[in-house]
C-alpha cells in the first residue's frame, strides 16, 4: 500500500532495480521476533546519519561553492545546443567543451536544440511528482525523525521533522514538519485542514500546538519510475549524449532513485574522469 501511494502506480508495473539499499531485508527469524518484541538493532541505510548542526543540508552546498570562483547561480537554462556546444542561460550564450547535466533528464532533453531524436526520448521517461506542506508550530516536540503513512485515508505518505535533525532548525519551544503528499496538489484551506486532522489523529501534533506559519512547495520530478523502459532508455540516452561530450550525473541527471551520498561521489568521480 505504501509503495502504491508513493509511486502513484502499482509496484507490479515496476522492476525491483530501485530497491537497492532502500528496502531492508530482515531474516525470517527477525520478522517473527518483531511480532512480539522490538528489534534489537536498527535496520536500513539511514538508521544513522550525519546532519549539519547549522544551515541544514544547504550547508553542504555552501561549503563546496565557497571554493569555486566562477560560479553563477540562479541562471535558468532555456536551451542547449549540443551540435554547436552552446547553452542559453539568463539571455546569454555560453560555450562549453564538456557539459555536465544535473537537471532532471526528462526536462534536460526537452531543452535540446537540433537533436529531435534525443528530445523524443523524454516521452519514454516516467516519474512521480511530490507536493510538500511545510508547517512550523509552537509546542512540545514529538520524538521522531520521520514517519511513513501508507493508509489511503491520509493525504500524505510521509511526515518528517527538520527540527529533530538539528536543534538550530527551530527556536526553543518550537518544531517544524515537512508533510509530503504524492502528486501535484493544489494548495487550499480545505487541504490544510485535512492534513491537520490526520496529524492530530496520529498524535503527531496536538490541539494545544500553535501554528506559527506554513507554506507549500512542489517537486515536479521527485521520484523516477523504474518501469521496464527506464533502464534501456536511460542507457541509450547517456551513450548518445556522451558523443557530444555531455555527461549526466546525480539523482536527477542519471534519472535514478539515489541519495545525497551517492550524488556527491558521482560528482567527484565524473570530475576525476574529465580531468
Amino acid at each position: 500500500p505504501y509503495n502504491t501511494k508513493l509511486w502513484g502506480c502499482s509496484p507490479r508495473q515496476l522492476t525491483s532495480e530501485w530497491c537497492g539499499p532502500f528496502v531492508p531485508t530482515p531474516s525470517i527469524q527477525e520478522i517473527r521476533q518483531s511480532a512480539n518484541q522490538k528489534p534489537t538493532h536498527r535496520v536500513g541505510y539511514n538508521a544513522y546519519f550525519y546532519y549539519p548542526k547549522i544551515g541544514g543540508c544547504g550547508a553542504l552546498v555552501k561549503a563546496f561553492s565557497q571554493k569555486i570562483s566562477n560560479l553563477q547561480t540562479g541562471a535558468a537554462v532555456t536551451q542547449v545546443d549540443l551540435t554547436h556546444k552552446t547553452v542559453r542561460a539568463n539571455g546569454k550564450t555560453i560555450s562549453f567543451d564538456y557539459l555536465i547535466n544535473t537537471l532532471p533528464l526528462a526536462l534536460f532533453l526537452r531543452l535540446l536544440k537540433n537533436t529531435p531524436a534525443l528530445t523524443a526520448q523524454a516521452d519514454k521517461l516516467r516519474w512521480q511528482s511530490v507536493t510538500v506542506y511545510q508547517i512550523a508550530l509552537q509546542g512540545r516536540r514529538p520524538a521522531f525523525s520521520w514517519i511513513y503513512c501508507p493508509d489511503k485515508k491520509d493525504p500524505f505518505y510521509r511526515v518528517g521533522m527538520q527540527s529533530a535533525f538539528a536543534s538550530s532548525n527551530a527556536p526553543a519551544g518550537c518544531y517544524s514538519l515537512y508533510v509530503e503528499l504524492p502528486g501535484i496538489i493544489k494548495p487550499s484551506r480545505q487541504q490544510e485542514n485535512h492534513i491537520r486532522q490526520a496529524l492530530l489523529q496520529k498524535s503527531i501534533i496536538h490541539d494545544t500546538d500553535k501554528k506559527l506559519f506554513s507554506f507549500w512547495q512542489s517537486i515536479p520530478y521527485a521520484y523516477v519510475l523504474y518501469d521496464k523502459k527506464r533502464t534501456p532508455t536511460v542507457l541509450r540516452i547517456q551513450k548518445t549524449l556522451e558523443k557530444y561530450h555531455c555527461f549526466c550525473t546525480g539523482r536527477y541527471g542519471l534519472w535514478e532513485y539515489g541519495f545525497m551520498e551517492s550524488a556527491l561521489l558521482q560528482g567527484k568521480e565524473l570530475a576525476q574522469k574529465l580531468v
